[in-house]
């Protein structure tokens, strides 16, 4: 998984497969009561040859980070063409 890590939008997609964002949850600040929400990272599916797109939470400043190399599921109405 060497260099498939922190991949900014714009880019070309290396792989197809599942990939985080890397800045989900990383600056997370304590409410008024002093507990820290549980963010859970985004995670998005990208297709190979395809480009990375912007974390709908973090925007611009998304960071994507390969965790799992896989191909996309087939939907259940192709089964009938």
């Amino acid at each position: 998984m060497g260099g498939l890590g922190n991949l900014e939008p714009g880019t070309e997609v290396p792989v197809s497969g599942k990939y985080k964002c890397v800045w989900c949850g990383t600056f997370v600040h304590a409410d008024s009561m002093g507990r820290f929400p549980k963010i859970v990272p985004t995670v998005k599916f990208f297709r190979a040859g395809k480009t990375f797109k912007m974390c709908p939470r973090c925007g611009g400043s998304t960071g994507w980070t390969l965790i799992e190399e896989c191909q996309p599921t087939v939907k259940w109405w192709e089964f009938w063409k």
